[in-house]
């Protein structure tokens, strides 16, 4: 390899390695955990996209965030699993059912949220977690719209096989 090739390739993985010691690093220390989770419930709440039940639901997993991040002992894989938890979290509590507000509204109001509270806690906005927790919160969106509507569809079909049972004159009944 040549002198600007390899100093190309350590340049890639010193940046690697930084840009992934930053996206642990609201979860890196308590005060950290606790001022992000402060601003993010906050910036949400003042949005207005989410129930008051849901904002407490939210509040709930930051208090059970902090006792993790306690606990991690600073250690990059469970801060990952963190960050993961928090994701999944937010999106299954923003997401569990499809009453109110559509899809779209509540995804840019966390995702703005989220942007906001990286700003203020670090400095810096986390575009690789954003989008992370932009995948995951699509994904239970789409699941619990694909379970409305199988639901929907079953309660359909339901009520048109009702009319034909063992009282009517139409499939059992039908010539008795």
């Amino acid at each position: 390899m040549q002198w600007p090739t390899r100093l190309t390739l350590l340049f890639i993985i010193v940046c690697a390695q930084s840009y992934s010691a930053l996206s642990a690093s609201i979860w890196s220390s308590t005060s950290m955990a606790e001022s992000f989770m402060q601003s993010f419930t906050t910036t949400l709440g003042q949005k207005g996209v989410l129930s008051g039940d849901q904002m407490d639901d939210i509040a709930s997993i930051g208090d059970t965030l902090m006792g993790a991040v306690e606990k991690s002992g600073g250690k990059k894989n469970k801060l990952q699993a963190l960050n993961m938890a928090f994701a999944s979290s937010v999106a299954e509590i923003a997401f569990a059912d499809m009453t109110g507000l559509p899809a779209d509204v509540k995804t840019n109001a966390i995702l703005n949220s989220l942007s906001e509270a990286f700003l203020q806690t670090t400095g810096f906005v986390d575009n690789y977690f954003i989008q992370e927790i932009g995948g995951l919160i699509n994904m239970f969106a789409e699941a619990t719209a694909n379970e409305a509507s199988s639901a929907s569809a079953g309660a359909a079909a339901g009520a048109a096989a009702s009319g034909a049972g063992y009282g009517g004159k139409r499939g059992y009944g039908a010539g008795a």
